[in-house]
């Protein structure tokens, strides 16, 4: 297995997605917070993946966009117009767990 695909596993099998409680402020959004928390929606997937290759020395990003640094208000606000019911706050989802909704144990999710 190639470096890049060991690190995407591995931010993929120990961070749970998870939509309810996720923190979506500036600091929700840093790679440290979101490894401690250990769960959140792709966008903190993605921040904690990128983080890791960077850390692993490996640029994965060849063409950066119009931007100078991530579009924090641009993606934060397209999370909350596709998904108004969502939020509980300006930087909060709403309680809760695809888990309980999905009527499974998390034995059984794991």
């Amino acid at each position: 297995m190639r470096a890049e695909e060991l690190l995407a596993t591995t931010v993929r099998d120990n961070i749970t997605y998870e939509v309810y409680g996720a923190d979506l402020s500036r600091e929700g959004l840093r790679a440290g917070s979101i490894i401690g928390r250990g769960r959140g929606l792709c966008i903190h997937k993605s921040t904690v993946y990128a983080a890791v290759c960077r850390a692993a020395g490996m640029e994965f990003l060849h063409e950066h966009g119009e931007y100078d640094d991530f579009p924090y208000e641009t993606a934060i606000d397209g999370i909350r117009e596709a998904h108004p019911h969502l939020f509980a706050g300006r930087y909060q989802t709403t309680s809760g767990s695809l888990i309980d909704d999905a009527g499974i144990t998390r034995q059984q999710a794991a």
